[in-house]
């Protein structure tokens, strides 16, 4: 628990409260900030990936004309 970044561990204490009525949504945890932030960065590095992927194989096609 000590290596969790401060907003992680803010998610974790708000769901881990025995009384129900307490505890946040499904969607309230979606729009937690760590999670969107790390939904970001993920979408983000995934775009670069297929972007990568997408030049190598534009110039592959290049070199086989």
């Amino acid at each position: 628990f000590l290596t969790l970044a401060p907003a992680a561990k803010d998610l974790i204490k708000k769901i881990l409260v025995a009384d129900t009525s307490l505890r946040p949504s499904a969607a309230e945890c979606l729009n937690h900030p760590w999670i969107v932030s790390n939904i970001n960065k993920k979408v983000k590095d995934q775009v670069k990936l297929d972007t990568i992927s997408a030049l190598k194989g534009f110039n592959g096609r290049l070199k086989m004309q």
